[in-house]
């Protein structure tokens, strides 16, 4: 699959008292990257713990169910699209059908319609300019 955007992954770690998001991350984003999933019932046997919601979008537990990340997957593109990474209680203010939160400080307070903070990009699935 391809994983649009590592950059989003990286925002997120880099923020101070989430450095430990990193080694999870990055180990998701790997395996992200190798799998084949061509149905959600797939990303299910790898992932058991995830939520598979409607319009392709699937919720991830990362690191030890600390922080949560939002994708939406189009497996007939083979594309997973980072919507959203963030702590629980950042998960909890997000609309998950509509979540479209962007990491970068030009968009902190403009892309916060509940909240929440974390990768941005349209549901077409182009990502943030600065994502």
């Amino acid at each position: 699959m391809r994983v649009i955007s590592r950059k989003a992954l990286v925002a997120f770690w880099a923020r101070p008292g989430c450095r430990d998001a990193e080694a999870p991350l990055r180990a998701w984003f790997k395996e992200a990257e190798h799998a084949t999933w061509a149905a959600p019932t797939e990303i299910k046997k790898e992932y058991a713990p995830a939520s598979v919601l409607k319009n392709g979008r699937v919720v991830f537990n990362i690191g030890g169910n600390k922080y949560r990340l939002l994708a939406k997957v189009n497996d007939v593109a083979r594309v997973v699209f980072v919507r959203f990474v963030g702590t629980h209680a950042e998960y909890d203010r997000i609309d998950v059908e509509k979540s479209s939160v962007c990491h970068h400080p030009a968009h902190q307070e403009r892309h916060r319609p509940s909240g929440g903070r974390g990768a941005h990009g349209s549901d077409d699935g182009r990502p943030c300019r600065h994502a």
